[in-house]
């Protein structure tokens, strides 16, 4: 279970690299992940308790400095996000709605999709962070109508100004569906 999460998104790979070393000696976390997303941004995923990811993340928000673009620190995350960062995709079949929020930042997108899944009764049928989307991300959910639209109001009012676009879907298309959070690469075989 993740108590709480963080991000850190970077404009430097050798700044990024710093940053994890001089938050894993402030604190006991989990890096998650760490690694490179366009346009050459740093990404740092981690976990911990909450006491010691704000130790740590206070350490890695220091040590970043000016290469610092954007950060987020979730305490309590909710499941399903942290399943959807996992590359898991949940589309039934019988969806009667979809929202789409997209985001300037990889970061602003996960209190998005937080605060939509905790405030609203939806399903979150993903995230894509990368790649092909040139430093935005995106998060989907399903559900009732009137519960997508509460969803997408309140994902779009937590990313405020990381706000891209939005877009709520009734009745999606099988087709839709299945290109909803595709790989993203765009080829024909």
């Amino acid at each position: 279970m993740y108590e709480a999460l963080a991000l850190l998104e970077l404009d430097s790979v050798a700044t990024g690299l710093a940053t994890i070393d001089a938050l894993t000696k402030r604190a006991e976390v989990v890096v998650m992940s760490a690694g490179v997303v366009e346009p050459g941004r740093f990404l740092i995923l981690l976990t911990a308790p909450l006491g010691d990811l704000e130790e740590a993340y206070a350490a890695a928000c220091s040590r970043a400095g000016g290469a610092l673009l954007d950060r987020v620190l979730i305490p309590n995350i909710h499941p399903d996000v942290v399943h959807a960062l996992r590359g898991n995709r949940v589309v039934k079949g019988d969806v009667s709605c979809v929202a789409v929020v997209e985001t300037t930042s990889v970061s602003s997108v996960l209190i998005g999709c937080d605060r939509a899944r905790k405030d609203a009764g939806v399903a979150v049928a993903g995230l894509r962070l990368a790649p092909g989307l040139g430093g935005r991300a995106y998060f989907a959910v399903t559900g009732a109508q009137h519960d997508v639209e509460e969803a997408a109001n309140v994902g779009r009012a937590a990313v405020g100004a990381a706000h891209h676009r939005t877009e709520i879907i009734a009745m999606p298309t099988q087709e839709m569906l299945n290109a909803l959070l595709s790989d993203g690469i765009f080829s024909v075989s």
